[in-house]
């Protein structure tokens, strides 16, 4: 289906804000280059038209600029921007006819810009000859339709998606012709046998982007191969190719190493637990040392890297870890699995890449060491640059979290979890100054999974889980995108999942948990836009205010100074600041400010929520119907998903 939202109206100050700087940015880049070309007598001055300059300056802004702002400043504007819209069009390759035509019509629009194709008959043993010969239809249609909005000039995608396709011989390669403007490719749990990217490369040279996420084939149970096919045309000298990820596959060193001698301008290279060798191949065996040298000087841009193998050590050592980080001088953005994970690998990387090292990203490959949990503890705290992290399948402890000192509390559960982090640290570091705070205050990207040392005796407490947003709403109040993983999260209102209406610029939220409670219109009604709350809502949450503040007073025992909370104003934060994030008066404070006249939207920025649980315990208001019922322009996702546990 395509995605449509209509934009809110844009202030002046809006547009200033985010346009004019960037077609000032654009002049004076032309100024200069034709300063450049002033200089060449052989060379012309290009004149470039409006469009030309819309184009470049749109294709730096974000989703929510485009959609909410450029498209309301005139005609021209509205026309050129579509193009950089994620407007997506889904094709299912055994759909019935009435879902075929409506995606036929979606195409023919001239307005999709994510073009997904979506393969059902996964299992050989369920298709039938009937079945054959219906998709075979429907793939011959679309070939016809896209090749004739080719011509028509109608075909704008930019970005190709196929999930689980396992014949790219009939779905992609014939379609490569016509995706000109593709500039992104990805493959998602393809489980095609034989890949070969030089038809692909050879076929889009606008492409920036190729994403192919392999799994292996049940019927074989073989990993797929990433090879050359001899009839494939030669790769030009260069290529436009920005990042390259490619997941659990069968690798020839000489194949990639062919491919990325054309891609001198290569920024992100993800090779993730890619296999060595296999029994029933002839590749031979992948040596990194020489590739990883063949890397840095055939692609001296690498920013973002990635290179695991998926059965065996990638690195010995910290020191053989070492000296291949120091073949990539320019990197900010590091990349491991925790089957890799050594005891300083981390230390080092904050040693190598000191104030640079802006992005981390954990992926969780075989079983994960003790000492990384501290290891990343200790980072966090020390690593004011860091601007993303993403580790979703990593634990980090709850305790961590928790500054509360355990001498100050009556309650026992946070008593518990309190002496929990405070053996912890004497048992694990060397240091006397006792827990500290992450330092990254300018994240913008959590991706975390949240335990605890000991279980709770309450099984959805409500404490725990007021820890973990108050923590992240304090800490980082600049996150964008936020995904946290965790058993037992209560998403009730004493659960403290109103305190992430703190973070102003949140764009995309995504939740995973085991159980899900029931929940009452008072648990969701903060997440509505202040104008839609009811007079009688409002008074609701001035009452409930009143007895959180009463409840916390009484029974926490927890003592605060009143200093504690004043807002963070760039210095160093203390741990007092920290302490009382996850009271239930910070609960107060958030209805407070939603019942008041002056009360503001909630994640005003606000894109994508998904919440994913493994069961749902008793009845109450429906999540799902009552969050589009207040936020209609929010895309949103609430399923069960069978939750991993790490």
């Amino acid at each position: 289906m395509i995605h449509l939202q209509t934009p809110p109206v844009a202030s002046k100050g809006t547009l200033s804000k985010h346009i004019f700087p960037l077609i000032r940015l654009s002049k004076k880049r032309r100024e200069l280059y034709q300063q450049n070309q002033s200089h060449s007598h052989h060379s012309q001055h290009k004149v470039f038209t409006v469009i030309e300059i819309l184009e470049i300056i749109f294709s730096f802004l974000d989703q929510s600029t485009l959609r909410h702002i450029v498209g309301l400043v005139c005609r021209t504007w509205h026309t050129t921007s579509r193009r950089y819209l994620m407007i997506v069009t889904t094709w299912v390759d055994t759909c019935s006819t009435p879902q075929r035509d409506t995606t036929l019509a979606e195409l023919s629009l001239g307005v999709t810009t994510v073009f997904k194709i979506e393969s059902r008959n996964r299992k050989r043993r369920n298709t039938t000859p009937l079945l054959q010969r219906e998709t075979e239809e429907n793939r011959l249609t679309l070939h016809n339709h896209i090749k004739e909005l080719t011509l028509e000039g109608k075909q704008w995608f930019r970005e190709v998606v196929l999930e689980y396709v396992n014949d790219l011989q009939r779905e992609l390669y014939p379609l490569i012709p016509y995706f000109q403007t593709v500039t992104s490719i990805r493959l998602d749990n393809s489980t095609q046998k034989r890949i070969c990217l030089h038809t692909i490369l050879t076929g889009c040279l606008a492409l920036k982007s190729l994403e192919i996420k392999s799994v292996m084939t049940t019927d074989y149970y073989r990993p797929s191969k990433l090879v050359r096919n001899e009839d494939a045309p030669t790769l030009p000298i260069t290529l436009r190719l920005r990042r390259l990820a490619i997941s659990e596959m069968l690798l020839h060193q000489s194949v990639l190493e062919t491919i990325l001698a054309s891609t001198p301008y290569l920024s992100e290279l993800s090779l993730i637990g890619i296999r060595k060798t296999s029994h029933d191949t002839r590749i031979p065996d992948f040596d990194r040392i020489s590739f990883l040298e063949f890397v840095s000087g055939s692609c001296p841009e690498i920013e973002s890297l990635h290179f695991s193998f998926k059965d065996a050590k990638t690195f010995e050592n910290d020191r053989e870890l070492e000296r291949h980080l120091s073949l990539f001088p320019v990197l900010h953005s590091f990349s491991f699995t925790s089957k890799d994970a050594t005891t300083h690998m981390l230390q080092l990387t904050q040693t190598l890449y000191q104030n640079r090292l802006t992005t981390l990203e954990i992926v969780k490959i075989g079983a994960t060491p003790l000492f990384l949990f501290e290891a990343l503890y200790l980072f966090l705290c020390s690593s004011p640059q860091l601007l993303h992290l993403k580790a979703p399948h990593i634990k980090y402890y709850t305790e961590y979290l928790n500054m509360i000192d355990p001498e100050s509390v009556n309650n026992s559960e946070l008593r518990r979890s309190a002496e929990a982090l405070r053996n912890a640290w004497k048992l694990h570091s060397n240091q006397e100054e006792g827990p500290r705070i992450w330092a990254c205050r300018n994240l913008r990207t959590l991706h975390l999974e949240f335990g605890e040392f000991f279980g709770s005796q309450i099984p959805q407490s409500p404490i725990r889980s007021r820890i973990i947003f108050g923590y992240i709403a304090k800490v980082c109040p600049k996150i964008q995108d936020l995904y946290i993983r965790r058993p037992n999260l209560n998403l009730k209102l004493e659960g403290g999942w109103c305190l992430l209406s703190q973070l102003k610029e949140l764009s995309q939220l995504r939740i995973e948990t085991t159980f899900l409670d029931s929940m009452m219109e008072n648990d969701l009604a903060w997440m509505s836009k202040s104008t839609n709350l009811s007079s009688w809502q409002k008074m609701r949450y001035q009452i409930l205010a009143k007895r959180l503040k009463a409840a916390e007073s009484v029974h926490s025992g927890i003592r605060f100074s009143l200093g504690c909370f004043q807002r963070h104003r760039g210095v160093d934060m203390q741990v007092e600041e920290v302490r009382a994030a996850g009271g239930l008066d910070r609960v107060a404070d958030v209805l407070q400010k939603t019942s008041s006249l002056h009360a503001t939207t909630c994640w005003p920025e606000l894109e994508l929520l998904e919440v994913f649980y493994s069961d749902h315990i008793g009845d109450g208001v429906p999540l799902a119907a009552y969050i589009h019922s207040v936020r209609p322009e929010v895309r949103l996702r609430v399923s069960k998903s069978m939750y991993k546990h790490v």
